[in-house]
């Protein structure tokens, strides 16, 4: 009989950031409670180019392919992503005021369906990872306060599957509820807990990440709550191939140079002009404006905001007309913002300002 093993699912992760649109983002690794259920049915873990695949063992037998070993619901592998650059928010078009305390979580749970391509963010309309894939991220034994100025609060702490795992009526204290959070040997995962009926706080509780600064976690699930188009597990339990597909999106910046008069003593705000025919974008002279160190600025602000991407838009030009004892000069193409920088301004906008100086 012959060892054979074959694909259970594979997680693709792209970013239209990188001109083949293939993240180079994130180290991927199962969590410690995945690397135990990965033994447990004898799957594989392999890391592949922007993303990873699990393999399954077959039972080697002639005729139809059947897993060497059954896999039961309920059942959820969960996989970290810690992001190798430390400017992946800065080039992403997500929250930059994402902390360390919030994870993107991921998950096949969402049932998010987009050009027939199964998505592990929750917006199936957006296609991307956004701050609806936002949540928190805590310890598994942790303390909840409310102030209140009702004399009890009922608390109900549920799991991924909306099964109740404890219920408790509070009386308030001096104007505060307390909810203690002790999920004990129960599984790290997705919960919610409630208070009258309300969801107070959807988190996903492990001790082993909350010090780690995770950028998020994948996690696919085989339980009544994952269809059957979602999983990678039929309901006679066969094993069903399924691709699913992370999506980030490069984000878009107002492009700022400030032309700088450092050499040239004669530069003047009219001498100058700043254009991009490809695509077609306006860069709006500014009034001249006085930098920290006393130099004098000249701003052009870009009427359309502009994606960052790995490979630089070329063909950013700026031009000076000949002074009086200057030259005239042309620069075909003008160096991109830097991903190391971002500048958040008012209404969302986000700024990203290159320095030329002359």
């Amino acid at each position: 009989m012959k060892i054979d093993f074959q694909p259970a699912f594979a997680v693709d992760i792209n970013h239209d950031y990188y001109p083949d649109g293939i993240s180079a983002d994130f180290i991927l690794a199962p969590t410690p409670d995945c690397k135990q259920q990965l033994r447990r049915y004898g799957l594989l873990f392999k890391e592949t180019r922007g993303g990873f695949v699990v393999l399954y063992e077959t039972s080697g037998a002639d005729g139809p392919v059947e897993p060497k070993r059954r896999i039961d619901a309920p059942l959820a592998l969960s996989f970290v992503l810690w992001a190798k650059s430390p400017y992946l928010l800065n080039y992403s078009n997500l929250p930059l005021s994402k902390t360390p305390e919030q994870i993107f979580y991921l998950s096949n749970r969402n049932k998010a369906l987009n050009n027939g391509q199964l998505l592990l963010s929750a917006d199936p309309a957006g296609e991307f990872v956004s701050v609806d894939d936002l949540l928190s991220l805590r310890p598994q034994r942790f303390q909840v306060d409310v102030a209140t100025d009702r004399d009890s609060l009922v608390w109900e702490l549920f799991d991924a599957q909306g099964a109740i795992v404890h219920r408790q009526r509070v009386a308030s204290v001096g104007g505060i509820s307390s909810y203690l959070v002790a999920l004990g040997s129960r599984q790290p995962g997705l919960y919610q807990l409630r208070r009258d009926g309300v969801e107070q706080l959807r988190f996903y509780a492990a001790d082993r990440l909350v010090s780690g600064f995770p950028f998020g976690v994948l996690e696919i699930a085989v339980d009544p709550t994952v269809s059957n188009d979602f999983s990678f597990v039929a309901g006679g339990g066969d094993v069903q191939f399924r691709r699913y597909l992370v999506k980030l999106q490069a984000r878009k910046t107002t492009w700022e140079y400030f032309v700088v008069a450092k050499y040239e003593a004669e530069l003047k705000p009219a001498d100058l002009t700043l254009t991009l025919d490809d695509p077609p974008v306006t860069f709006t002279r500014q009034p001249a404006v006085t930098l920290a160190d006393g130099s004098t600025a000249i701003p052009f602000i870009a009427g359309t905001p502009l994606p960052l991407r790995q490979q630089p838009l070329k063909g950013i030009a700026l031009s000076k007309k000949k002074g009086a004892s200057t030259p005239k000069l042309d620069i075909d193409s003008l160096p991109n913002p830097a991903v190391t920088e971002v500048i958040p301004a008012l209404a969302g906008k986000v700024i990203s300002r290159v320095y030329v100086y002359l």
